[in-house]
This record gives structure tokens, sequence and C-alpha cells, in this order.
């Protein structure tokens, strides 16, 4: 399937009741989701009873329970799918393409060549990417909500990443960038931006330069990372387009492993 792009993160077109639809390609969520203008020009219907309450990197919003009847990954057709309709979607997407959809494949993304690939989930926990140019895998540890953490080193210091490919950039919790040698001084002399978020409320960001981010084995020579209050579930970083879309990576959400390319195709 070809990706579009969104700055560094990756969008890819879902048939929804036989019309397109751009999804957000989001490891960073354990659901997947609708905007409301998006659902009422898709024809799905939401409960509009109690709320659902759905945590982001911005805080808690209000979401509601739908069904899609029919939804088609490059021609892989699911029916039934359950998902929540959130009305604080940013408005240049449709939804997102959260991990309960993506569990169900193997997940090639290739957002160097704009490609993404699903395959049928494989039974096996041994199985490797069939790829010809040599890889490694990332050591990560699966939460129960299927987030994939793996550990990271910013600048000598040791942390633990949320491994996110909704997030444009990568975000280092503000405790950890203060442990970094981050000063109050340096914070307030970058001016504060609001960056989305997808529970709607947007999140609040400075940027800061480091010496090096190290993520498996890959070295990132000074980065500029955004700096913010995340909220816990994101550990210490947000490890977003900076790192995971400059490389070809493969999601096997079901078993809860992560391969990533350490040189080009051929």
């Amino acid at each position: 399937m070809p990706l579009q792009l969104l700055g560094t993160v990756p969008l890819v077109t879902a048939d929804i009741n036989g019309q397109a639809a751009s999804l957000v390609l989001d490891t960073g969520s354990n659901v997947t989701m609708l905007s409301g203008i998006a659902a009422k020009r898709l024809g799905v219907a939401w409960d509009e009873g109690a709320p659902l309450p759905i945590t982001g990197a911005g805080g808690t919003a209000d979401a509601f329970a739908a069904t899609i009847p029919s939804l088609a990954l490059g021609g892989d057709e699911t029916s039934d799918v359950e998902v929540l309709v959130a009305q604080g979607l940013p408005p240049m997407i449709d939804g997102v393409l959260g991990i309960d959809v993506l569990t169900d494949y193997e997940v090639d993304l290739d957002v160097p060549h704009r490609r993404l690939v699903l395959y049928r989930a494989r039974p096996c926990p041994d199985a490797l990417p069939p790829w010809p140019m040599p890889f490694t895998r990332l050591p990560v540890d699966q939460q129960q909500s299927g987030h994939l953490l793996t550990p990271a080193e910013l600048d000598g210091r040791p942390l633990l990443g949320l491994l996110d490919t909704g997030a444009a950039g990568t975000v280092i919790r503000l405790a950890a960038a203060r442990d970094a040698g981050v000063t109050e001084a340096a914070l307030r002399a970058d001016p504060t931006q609001r960056a989305y978020s997808l529970d709607g409320n947007g999140i609040a960001v400075h940027q800061q330069r480091f010496e090096t981010l190290k993520i498996g084995a890959a070295v990132l020579e000074q980065p500029v990372l955004y700096v913010a209050d995340l909220p816990p579930f994101a550990e210490d970083l947000v490890i977003g387009g900076d790192y995971l879309a400059t490389r070809r990576v493969w999601f096997s959400l079901s078993t809860g492993q992560v391969f990533v390319a350490t040189a080009d195709q051929p």
C-alpha cells in the first residue's frame, strides 16, 4: 500500500464502507478512531450514550463507541470493526489506525520509500522479516495495552521509550530532560509551542538539543527533541518520526517483536 506523509507521520488510505479514509498508522494508540466529521461522511453511526474516556499526550477526552461494518486495508477486508469516534482529532485526518487492528497483521513500514506492506499475523514467534537487506531485532517490552517500549540512551543516560509511529518527533518527559541537564533558563529561552495530540487537547512543548540519542544500534547525533509533561504510559520518551520515519521497520504486534533495517534495500 502506498503511504502519504503528514510531516513524518505515515497516513494510509483505508476503505471504510466503500469510501476512502485517510488514517494515521499509529502504534502509539491502542484503539482505532474516527473523527466525528469522517464518521458522518463514511456512514458510521456511533452510540451517543455514555462517553468513553480516552487518554492522550494532552490529557483526557470523551469518545463514543461505534462499529464499522466494513474496513478494508489493501483489499483485505474485515467486518464489524469496533472503533471510537472522537471529536477532537486534527481536521487534516479522518482517523487513527491503532494497535487493536494492527495486531492482526505483520506491519512492514517503509516510510523512506512511502510503502506499507501488511501480512496476516503469523503464529510463529521466530519468524523473521523477508528482507534482502541486513536488519536487527530491537529489544522491546510489550505492555498489556499493546504498546511497545524499548530502551534508549540520551547523552549516556538510560531511558525507556514508547515506539509511536503517530508522533512527528521524539518527545522527552520534562523530568528526564532535567535529569539530562536541561535547565529552567534553557526552557524559558525556547518559546512554548502547541503540538497536536489525539485527545484534542494539544500539548505544550519546548525544543532542546542534546548530544546523542541511542536507540538499538542506531545513534542520532545532535538530536533536537521536544520536551513536554508526558502522561505516565509514555514512559521517559515518545520515540517518533525522527527515528521511525527514517528507516524500514517491521512491527509484529501479535508476538511483541520489532525489527529495524540496518541498511537500505538494494
